[in-house]
């Protein structure tokens, strides 16, 4: 399987795949992302990005790559809907 940022020339050792423990897991995320953003009142960018790195890390990506893939995927959502974020960012303050 190929990884972002991998060469294809090192092997990769996997964890075992377990759909049932993959799936809890994001149910569990989810919710996180719920409790802390409505019952702890935290605020929901921090709290999606924590949930990121931690999804990333349980499913066994390499911390650096997490990290890559988070920015990279953050950047290219700036960069096509910036404006309107700012916006509605500006509107909700």
């Amino acid at each position: 399987m190929y990884r972002l940022g991998q060469d294809q020339s090192q092997p990769h050792i996997r964890p075992p795949s377990c759909p049932v423990l993959y799936t809890l897991l994001l149910v569990a995320l989810v919710a996180f992302i719920v409790v802390a953003t409505s019952g702890l009142r935290l605020h929901p960018f921090l709290v999606l990005l924590f949930a990121a790195l931690v999804g990333g890390l349980a499913y066994g990506v390499p911390p650096a790559e997490v990290v890559a893939t988070i920015g990279q995927g953050f950047g290219d959502i700036l960069g096509s809907i910036g404006l309107v974020i700012v916006f509605g960012t500006i509107i909700g303050v």
